[in-house]
């Protein structure tokens, strides 16, 4: 008798940043593997839950890339002094 397959079901977890760790950005991307369905299994995407993680990895991608910048011009700002 064949086993059945569970349902994808993500961790519950703590909104995080999903940069602060190669774990995090890891569980972020097998996350979005698991809401993108299978074709071999005839299982659809869930747009919305892809949606939703697509806008936290832009979010989350903006918010390092403006800390880095103004890290930069502050760099930058003490040099010239």
């Amino acid at each position: 008798m064949a086993k059945s397959r569970k349902k994808f079901t993500p961790k519950k977890k703590e909104k995080v940043n999903i940069f602060n760790s190669p774990m995090d950005l890891r569980d972020w991307a097998v996350t979005l593997i698991g809401y993108l369905g299978d074709s071999k299994r005839n299982i659809l995407p869930n747009t919305e839950k892809v949606d939703g993680l697509i806008g936290q990895f832009v979010s989350d991608y903006n918010f390092y890339y403006n800390q880095l910048q103004e890290q930069l011009a502050e760099e930058e700002k003490q040099e010239e002094e």
